[in-house]
């Protein structure tokens, strides 16, 4: 099964740090090098702007990009993300 990996930032540096991942992935799809590169047949991205969220309104602004995904592929991958996420943040 897949992996749900956490970018852990501070907030000062956000904006840097999710480019800088950005940049990384890019290099690892482009990388000469066949044990470093990685392939991709589908992919999901996610960009929230939670700037106006709060614990009264449960708002957020967000960009999806989806690549080779049909929207029931896509609920179903953000279920089982879901799902992972919580799993991980139960355990510590």
């Amino acid at each position: 099964m897949g992996d749900v990996l956490t970018l852990v930032t501070r907030p000062e540096q956000t904006q840097e740090d999710i480019k800088n991942l950005f940049m990384d992935i890019s290099d690892r799809i482009n990388h000469e090098d066949a044990e470093k590169r990685i392939d991709i047949k589908k992919a999901v991205v996610l960009m929230l702007d939670d700037t106006h969220n709060s614990s009264e309104e449960d708002h957020y602004d967000f960009t999806m990009v989806s690549a080779n995904l049909s929207t029931s592929e896509l609920v179903g991958l953000l279920e089982i993300a879901k799902h992972k996420a919580f799993e991980i943040t139960s355990d510590g």
